[in-house]
Parts: C-alpha cells; sequence; structure tokens
C-alpha cells in the first residue's frame, strides 16, 4: 500500500500538501471519491434490501393472522354445525315418541 509522504515544506506553494509514494494528490483524491461513492451506494442498496424485507415481513405476518382468524371462524361454524346435528339426533326420538303419543290419545 503508497504511503503517504509530506512534500517539502520549504516550498511555499507546495505547503500542507501531502502527495502518495506512487501517486499524485489528484489520484489519491479520485480514488477516495470513488470509494466514498461506492460506500454511499452500498448502504443505498442495503437499507432498499432491509426496507423489502420489512415489507415482506409485515404483509407475511398480516396474512398469517388472516388464515388463522378464518381458521378458528370455520372451527366456530363447524362446532355449530355438530352441535345442531346432535341436537337434532336427540330430538329425533322424543319428536317421534311425541307423534306416536299424540296419535294414540
Amino acid at each position: 500500500m503508497a504511503e503517504a509522504l509530506p512534500e517539502d515544506r520549504t516550498d511555499p506553494a507546495k505547503a500542507g500538501r501531502v502527495v502518495a509514494a506512487h501517486g499524485s494528490v489528484v489520484d489519491l483524491h479520485e480514488r477516495r471519491i470513488g470509494e466514498y461513492l461506492f460506500a454511499l451506494m452500498t448502504e443505498a442498496a442495503i437499507e432498499s434490501i432491509a426496507s423489502e424485507t420489512a415489507a415482506r415481513f409485515a404483509t407475511m405476518s398480516a396474512a398469517h393472522e388472516t388464515v388463522s382468524d378464518k381458521v378458528d371462524e370455520l372451527r366456530q361454524e363447524a362446532r355449530q354445525a355438530r352441535q345442531s346435528e346432535i341436537a337434532t339426533e336427540l330430538l329425533d326420538p322424543v319428536t317421534g315418541a311425541d307423534a306416536q303419543l299424540g296419535d294414540s290419545r
């Protein structure tokens, strides 16, 4: 890796400048700008993926809740239908007996 070295500080025009051992200040600056832009783009992509994942999770959670509610509703309907069927089966002999008693009176 190139090491940054200070230039000759006796020349007022060059004072305060740092030059890479194997490149100019402009090259170093351009590389840093490129790395910075790459980091910004990477951060934006990661935030986009995270946002999409959160939206999918929320949608799937809502769908799961809807399905669970529907299953509960269907189970309740099945219980009510079964109770009605049992009540009908229990009342059939009573109704038949009442009918026979009513005919013989």
